[in-house]
């Protein structure tokens, strides 16, 4: 799997450096800078975080959208983009001289240089500034001759050579996107908004936005206040840690859980107008291994664990990256939010969609059904749920709900109807055993598997959630689980800009429970792939480019269901519950 992993983001990372390649060069020559930042996902405008940069030199305090719409933003960092950092002698910088054939270094244009003496006797220190594209007129022959007599001059034996962009600052933005394409947003030296009612008030202990009231407990958990609802969610991210005498296939508990608290230590890492991150270390304290008879645990250890939270002014979301070293054997370790109130049922999401479920494991049928299935040794159900992006959990009584938002955690459970767990790691040494409890039989080769175990392996772990009504819709949701997944893609541009057509959707959904699942290119063809969210039946416009000329159904081998007619650019269609259909659209 790894192989494959690295396959598909060889494949991945060279059509993105290719439609890089082609944006640059649609760009024309401007004098105002842009950010060009794309959002793959979402079907209705959620805030989303990005980053981008922008010359120190220059000083900037906001976006503003193409609409007029002005949105704050705050420095995090400036950096170097350095992409050549070498040192080569006096005969390879002589032909490297030769071999150059104009100010297009690499994947970048050089658009000035700098040279002088370097600490160390007898090396020149030259330093390209170069950037994605040029700026003004740079003469390369005059660069050669000059390069030539230094090199003449005997005067140095190596050159330290360095290539890199003008050094950048480093901003934070939260702003709303168009899904599935291009915004356009320009950096602004005033103040975005005139003014802002909306503040984030965070200090190490306690932080307070318009969404939500937090403080952190000793133990390194937080209480957290709805304040639409008032209600206390007085235990979220709790950590918990049970032995597992299982296998890969089935958890099998071994009692006690402990997972015991030490050194809990917060620092605030950055507060600004628009995102605030605490960083908390602690000591996990917990049992080494089970003992040889696999009934007990025995021995201790402790795992340092570091956690950053991140929190936002206009967002109801917070973001957590958890990175610790697993120092122990057999054990499960999960990341736990208690709820304030009981439910029978989750919502997970899952492929095109998402699933009710009950949350306590299903009834065991009895001997006369066992009998007539041939059922000896039934594997014991469990409450273990696999999701994809993120669980809903709502209040069967109130109106409160909560969403648990992962990338890559793809095992939950929510125990007791208000204990609600999130899967960190599963420790176990074996690939199959019959002793278990829970499944008293082989499910694969009675294999050891130590690696399993994922001994000193440090991991990084992102999830997040919200507490919200739960009158939201499931696309509330699954527009944030979008936001949380998916970075958008994020351009500086200097003096240049991409054409006016790059910002104009090929598609626009009314209906947020009609998601977009893929968009690709088929045969000079558009092939898009959309679900159903909703378990009903939802009508729906797709409001087409401009440029599209004809749009059909078809089914996924290509064959053509039906026309769908073009009125004004729009299509209506009619989904039922849950189903995914894929249009073809064929451009001008």
């Amino acid at each position: 799997m790894k192989a494959r992993f690295s396959w598909a983001e060889s494949i991945c990372d060279a059509l993105m450096k290719n439609a890089e390649e082609t944006m640059y060069e649609m760009t024309s020559l401007v004098t105002k800078p842009s950010v060009v930042v794309f959002n793959a996902g979402g079907s209705s405008p959620v805030p989303t975080y990005f980053e981008f940069t922008y010359p120190r030199e220059k000083s900037v305090k906001g976006l503003r959208s193409e609409d007029g719409e002005g949105y704050d933003v705050q420095h995090l960092t400036s950096t170097e983009d350095v992409f050549m950092d070498t040192t080569i002698g006096m005969t390879v910088a002589k032909m490297g001289m030769r071999l150059l054939p104009g100010r297009k270094l690499m994947d970048f244009y050089i658009n000035g240089v700098e040279y002088f003496d370097g600490e160390e006797p007898g090396v020149l220190e030259l330093r390209f500034i170069a950037d994605r594209y040029p700026i003004g007129d740079f003469d390369i022959e005059s660069l050669k001759d000059e390069a030539n007599e230094i090199i003449g001059s005997k005067k140095y034996k190596k050159i330290h050579l360095v290539a890199a962009r003008p050094t950048q600052s480093v901003y934070a933005a939260v702003i709303p996107l168009k899904p599935w394409s291009f915004s356009k947003f320009t950096p602004v030296e005033e103040e975005a908004t005139k003014s802002q009612k909306n503040t984030l008030e965070v200090d190490e202990k306690h932080i307070e936005n318009k969404f939500y009231r937090i403080s952190f407990n000793k133990d390194g958990s937080l209480s957290l206040t709805n304040k639409s609802s008032g209600t206390v969610y007085p235990k979220l991210h709790v950590f918990e840690d049970y032995g597992d005498r299982g296998d890969e296939y089935t958890f099998s508990r071994v009692e006690p859980e402990r997972a015991q608290v030490k050194n809990v230590k917060r620092t605030l890492r950055s507060s600004g107008p628009i995102l605030a991150e605490i960083r908390q270390t602690l000591t996990l304290e917990i049992f080494e291994s089970l003992d040889k008879s696999r009934d007990k645990r025995t021995g201790k250890v402790e795992i340092p664990v570091s956690s950053v939270f991140r929190f936002y002014r206009d967002s109801p979301g917070i973001e957590v990256t958890t990175r610790l070293t697993n120092r122990a054997k057999d054990h499960r370790l999960r990341v736990c939010f208690n709820l304030p109130f009981t439910s029978g049922t989750t919502l997970t999401s899952t492929h095109f969609g998402y699933l009710e479920r009950k949350a306590s494991p299903e009834e065991l049928p009895d001997e006369e059904e066992q009998e007539k299935r041939n059922a000896d040794f039934p594997e014991q159900p469990s409450g273990i749920q696999p999701q994809k992006e993120f669980i809903r959990v709502e209040n069967e009584e109130e109106n409160d709900a909560i969403t648990i938002m992962n990338r890559g955690l793809p095992e939950v459970e929510l125990g007791n109807g208000n204990h609600l767990a999130l899967t960190l790691l599963r420790c176990i040494g074996w690939l199959s055993r019959s002793d278990i409890p829970e499944r008293p039989m082989h499910a694969g080769p009675g294999e050891e598997t130590p690696g399993a175990q994922e001994m000193n392996e440090e991991y990084e772990f992102h999830y997040g959630f919200l507490i919200h009504s739960k009158k939201e819709p499931l696309s509330y949701s699954a527009d944030h689980a979008d936001t949380f997944q998916d970075a958008p893609n994020v351009t500086s541009l200097d003096r240049s800009e991409p054409p006016h057509s790059l910002f104009e959707p090929i598609v626009e959904l009314d209906d947020p429970a009609i998601r977009i699942s893929s968009m690709r290119m088929q045969n000079h063809s558009i092939l898009l792939t959309l679900y159903n969210l909703e378990n009903k039946t939802v009508d729906t416009v797709l409001r087409l480019n401009g440029s599209i000329e004809t749009a059909v159904e078809v089914k996924l081998d290509g064959t053509v269901i039906n026309d769908l007619p073009l009125a004004e650019f729009k299509v209506k269609l009619s989904f039922d519950a849950r189903e995914i259909k894929m249009c073809r659209l064929d451009p001008q």
